[in-house]
Formats: structure tokens, C-alpha cells, sequence
């Protein structure tokens, strides 16, 4: 096996090294973060990947004895469909993630920083879905054996399938996964004379989510109308709250925007393929 990957999880920093030889491969990783926990990844082709524990290296010390046992691990097929005409979605990601995994990345600010960190324990790999919309995920494994499928299309709502089981060397069929066109909320961001507010900003908020429910966070700007729309929204509860845009161009006051956010939020119910019309009006200065 060529060209085994060995990554070093959070650094993001990875090392190419040689092949298999005998009982197994040795290798030397130089260059770890001081006293910051690690942990090696190893990928080979055929191969599930597989990941050591934690360990630490002092200063000027050398870690021992790391040892890492790669499995054959198993595959999941499938096939992708649009959940009212029952036909096939060409094109869509699926993706294999920790059954408990949630999507973080539509979290303000801290998301994707959190999203970045995150340590996958189970196999990642990806398959986009033929014509037919079938796919394959080969030499997956995970500790407990079960994963979760995130699947995903731009036309529409992602997916998480949690609670997918694989085995070592063993096929798993997850059947059918119907994907939902989502949700539309839209309206009219006020001033408080009753005028249009362009350039708002319009921030609109899942407040369920968790492992096999995606977080949804979407941000928009009202156009010259003061008119919103945010389409492609699973169903479900939502915060929907606005602020103010900056003066000239200039960015807005960050503790102006957070107190209008607060004032102006309301929850807003939608149901799968809705259109919900819902208006916001910004408080006074």
C-alpha cells in the first residue's frame, strides 16, 4: 500500500510516508504541537481508516509504541430520491459522519471554528450519486459500528440518516432516502415610521437541532423594497429577528445589532414545502 496518510487532527498538518513492509509500517512524525494533545490518522487505500489514542509529546521527548490496526470495514449503498415524485436526484453528496454528529457550521461566528476542530471518529468518505441516484460508500468503519449519512443537494434540504449500522467486511443497504424541496419565509424589514428598511439585515434560526437534525442558520439583506426571502428551510421552529445596516457603507454597531435582534425576534412555525409571509419592524434608537 503506497502512499499511506498520516494527518494530525486539529494542526491539520499531514505527512506522506512509505509502504507496508513485513508486520507493519513504521513511521516519524516530526513537528507536534507542544504539550497539546494528538492524535494520528491513518488512511490506505482498501483500507477503513483508523486513528490512535490521544497522546501528548513534552518538549524534546520522543512518543513510543503508538500502534494503529487498520480494518477492512464495510459498505453502505443506497439510493437518493425526491421525496413527492419519487424520482431520482442525480448529483447529491452523501457523506459519512459520527452518528452523533451535528452541523455546526451555521453557528455565527464560532461555527465553522468549531466545525474545523471536530474530530471524526468514524471513516470519511464521500459519494455523489449517479443518474439513477444510487451511491456506494466503501471500507467504512466505526467504534460502535453504527454511522450517520449526511446527504445533501443545492435544490434541496440536507438529510442526516442517523443510526446506519456497518460491519467489518458486511454490505449494508440503507434502501430508499427521500430528500424534501424545504420551506420559504419572507418579508418586509420596517423602520420605525413604517418605511421600508433596505439593507437590513435579516438573521433567520432553527431553534431544534441535534444528532440526526441540522442546525439551520441562514442570513440575508433586505433589498431597496426591504423585502426578504429565504428559501430551501426544513420544517420546523424558527427565531426570526433583524437589525439595522451601517451608516455609509460602514459596518453596523455590533452591540446596536445584537440588542435589535433581541427586540425584534419572534418564532416563526413552518411546515415542509411552506411559504410562511412574516414582516419584522426594527425598534427606535
Amino acid at each position: 500500500m503506497e502512499d499511506d496518510l498520516v494527518g494530525l487532527l486539529g494542526r491539520k498538518r499531514y505527512v506522506r510516508v512509505g509502504g507496508v513492509h513485513g508486520g507493519g509500517l513504521g513511521l516519524l512524525v516530526a513537528g507536534l504541537a507542544r504539550r497539546l494533545p494528538a492524535v494520528l490518522v491513518v488512511t490506505a487505500d482498501g483500507f477503513a481508516s483508523a486513528q490512535s489514542e490521544k497522546f501528548r509529546v513534552q518538549p524534546g521527548q520522543v512518543a513510543r509504541g503508538i500502534e494503529i490496526l487498520l480494518p477492512l470495514g464495510g459498505t453502505i449503498s443506497g439510493r437518493v430520491v425526491d421525496a413527492k415524485t419519487q424520482k431520482p436526484v442525480a448529483g447529491a453528496t452523501v457523506r459519512t459522519r459520527d452518528n452523533d454528529w451535528s452541523d455546526l457550521t451555521s453557528v455565527p461566528l464560532l461555527g465553522p471554528f468549531i466545525e474545523a476542530t471536530q474530530t471524526q471518529r468514524a471513516t470519511e468518505r464521500s459519494a455523489t450519486t449517479d443518474g439513477e441516484g444510487r451511491f456506494e460508500l466503501a471500507n467504512v468503519a466505526a467504534e460502535d459500528g453504527v454511522v450517520q449519512l449526511d446527504v445533501r443537494h443545492p435544490s434541496y434540504t440536507a438529510l442526516p440518516k442517523t443510526g446506519v449500522t456497518v460491519t467489518e467486511g458486511g454490505k449494508t443497504d440503507v434502501g430508499t432516502l427521500g430528500l424534501l424541496s424545504g420551506g420559504t419565509i419572507q418579508g418586509v424589514v420596517y423602520e420605525t415610521n413604517n418605511t421600508p428598511a433596505a439593507g437590513a439585515e435579516v438573521h433567520v434560526q432553527k431553534t431544534d437541532f441535534g444528532p440526526g437534525k441540522s442546525l439551520t442558520s441562514r442570513q440575508t439583506r433586505t433589498d431597496s423594497q426591504g423585502r426578504f426571502l429565504v428559501k430551501g428551510l426544513p420544517a420546523g421552529e424558527y427565531r426570526v429577528s433583524a437589525s439595522r445596516a451601517g451608516a455609509g457603507g460602514q459596518p453596523a454597531n455590533p452591540f446596536l445589532s445584537i440588542r435589535e435582534r433581541q427586540v425584534t425576534q419572534q418564532m416563526v412555525t413552518l411546515g415542509e414545502g411552506a411559504s410562511v409571509e412574516h414582516n419584522v419592524f426594527l425598534p427606535g434608537n
